[in-house]
């Protein structure tokens, strides 16, 4: 026995064209994210698999100039890694997320990966050394040219082979010659700067505090901490507080020493009211 009337042809009009109207917008969706454009160039007359567009990975496939990623029925995309997508040709579809194009056997006819000169000098280079000349920020890490090199690195750990450049505010940076090209980094000797970014002036042969000197900080107002750098003769460190670990006390100890006070004077206070005899 049937409960209820059965849905009327209006109804199921209606929750098909929703359905569809879902459908096209998820494909649509999907063309947006993974078609960044045609590469640019004549093909006329070419052989396939020639390279018709070396700056786009633009192939010729049936006298079009098309993307390699064509080659595997995919389209040109963005990895979701900064330096995969910087570094490299990325392909992907909606049934293969986007991946450097090496991952999906997509190459150039020569067999090399799609990927730029400056990422390939990476492969035979140490980590630190610069890498890319339109980018101050990028360095050979892992033999990939990276823009991450601070990731994973402390406040003012040397982020570049030669130690010029700190990690500040998560970016590979030079503070010091940002601020002006008489400077560059350098390491105070001094107890009360040590743990601090100081900068070497060329003119005046010192090196001073990069804070006090010349009001160079952070994004948060404060001096550029040296976070692990050898502070004495110990050995010991600087901590994230730009101070000598032996010598310095966490800056939340008065908050401590308050809150104890106060805890102990509640455990001592009388639990019943005091009578007054007037």
């Amino acid at each position: 026995m049937l409960v209820g009337n059965p849905p009327s042809s209006v109804h199921v009009w209606t929750l098909t064209t929703l359905a569809l109207l879902v459908q096209l917008t998820h494909v649509k969706r999907i063309v947006t994210a993974y078609n960044l454009g045609q590469p640019q160039g004549r093909c006329a007359g070419l052989p396939d698999l020639t390279i018709c567009d070396p700056t786009q990975a633009g192939l010729c496939l049936n006298q079009t100039c098309s993307s390699a990623c064509a080659t595997r029925q995919m389209l040109h995309c963005n990895c979701p890694s900064e330096d995969d997508n910087h570094c490299y040709l990325c392909c992907g579809n909606s049934h293969n997320p986007c991946q450097p194009a090496h991952v999906y056997r997509v190459f150039k006819p020569n067999g090399e990966r799609w990927e730029r000169e400056a990422c390939r000098r990476c492969h035979d280079l140490p980590d630190g050394v610069p890498c890319d000349d339109k980018s101050d920020r990028r360095i050979c890490l892992n033999k990939k040219c990276t823009a991450n090199a601070c990731l994973n690195q402390p406040e003012g750990a040397y982020c570049d082979l030669r130690k010029t450049r700190l990690c500040v505010d998560s970016d590979c940076r030079d503070p010091c010659r940002e601020h002006s090209s008489m400077l560059t980094t350098c390491e105070c000797d001094t107890q009360k700067s040590r743990c601090e970014l100081c900068c070497y002036d060329f003119r005046s042969k010192q090196c001073e505090s990069a804070f006090r000197k010349y009001g160079i900080r952070n994004k948060d107002g404060r001096p550029v901490a040296r976070i692990g750098l050898s502070c004495n003769r110990k050995q010991e460190q600087c901590n994230m507080y730009g101070r000598c670990a032996s010598s310095a006390l966490s800056p939340l100890w008065p908050m401590v020493a308050l809150t104890s006070v106060a805890y102990a004077l509640l455990c001592f206070r009388s639990p019943f009211p005091v009578n007054s005899f007037d």
